[in-house]
């Protein structure tokens, strides 16, 4: 069994199916599970921080040209990813800091704690003591999807610009692909998935025992 997307929410999760939507909500301490043909998730979140940190990328951005000690292209196409990866290390924090964000990252804990479970056994657990022993860190966690891109074009962009002879830069490439694979195998590439998760109580759990169990009915 293998369950291809799931996504949380502040009241429940949705479970994607090839034609199906599987939404396990909580309403007045109530599970409901009900089927849907879109998505009912609602986007919280603060587009101030967005914002915020697009202004930032395009200041910082500016000041590299504007410095004459870095006018060295080299330096300022470095700068420019360090700008990006401090940009992207700043929205998780920022965002993860909003009040109403906590019972989505108890969801989110929950979402990734039914995946592990289910593509490690292969079937649905058959009660919430079991689920709540997984671990809330999941690889395919979009942040960490996001970190083995950037890390990535880090390793792969650093070598280009510094890197002369062509064929050393394909090696390098090369090299940066095994660096990134071997990280990510190993969780090293987590990171910001500790912004966006808080370990879920036995309610998360319940919730995302239900409906994993109803999801994978339709298989």
């Amino acid at each position: 069994m293998y369950i291809p997307e799931a996504r949380s929410f502040d009241k429940g999760i949705e479970f994607y199916g090839k034609e199906v939507i599987i939404v396990a909500t909580r309403l007045n301490d109530k599970i409901i599970i009900s089927k849907s043909k879109f998505s009912q998730l609602k986007d919280k979140k603060n587009h101030t921080i967005s914002y915020a940190s697009l202004l930032f990328a395009i200041i910082g951005t500016l000041f590299l040209k504007c410095l004459p000690i870095l006018e060295n292209s080299k330096i300022q196409i470095l700068g420019v990813i360090a700008i990006i990866w401090l940009e992207i290390i700043c929205y998780y924090f920022f965002s993860s800091r909003t009040p109403d964000m906590i019972q989505s990252h108890k969801y989110h804990a929950a979402e990734h704690k039914v995946l592990n479970y289910v593509d490690k056994y292969g079937k649905a657990p058959e009660n919430c003591d079991e689920l709540m022993k997984m671990s809330s860190i999941s690889y395919r966690c979009g942040s960490s999807i996001l970190a083995v891109i950037m890390i990535l074009l880090t390793l792969c962009i650093s070598g280009l610009v510094c890197i002369s002879m062509l064929f050393f830069k394909i090696v390098w490439i090369a090299i940066s692909i095994f660096i990134t694979l071997y990280l990510w195998a190993n969780g090293k590439c987590n990171f910001l998935q500790k912004f966006v998760i808080e370990e879920p109580t036995y309610n998360e759990i319940e919730v995302a025992l239900l409906g994993v169990k109803e999801y994978l009915k339709l298989k």
